[in-house]
């Protein structure tokens, strides 16, 4: 699973909205990858679920995923203009 995991890191980089993707590795246990993702808004990130790549990832590696967390937290901006708008 690591090897198929680092074959989608470039192309997910080169996707529109996509200001940064990265795979960490943990030096204690070769099977433990954290994915650290940021999308410029939830459509993009959307977009990166349903592109060919991520979804052929999927097939291979997530029957492998013991355990995912997504978040999808909101900007200091976007708080800003929130308040803002009141």
């Amino acid at each position: 699973m690591p090897a198929r995991s680092l074959d989608v890191i470039e192309v997910s980089r080169r996707e529109e909205g996509c200001i940064f993707f990265d795979v960490l590795f943990d030096d204690k246990d070769p099977l433990l990858l954290r994915f650290y993702e940021a999308y410029e808004n939830k459509q993009a990130f959307e977009a990166h679920l349903k592109a060919p790549h991520t979804k052929e990832w999927g097939k291979i590696c997530l029957p492998h995923v013991d355990k995912s967390t997504i978040r999808m937290p909101e900007s200091v901006s976007d708080h800003t203009n929130q308040r803002q708008s009141k």
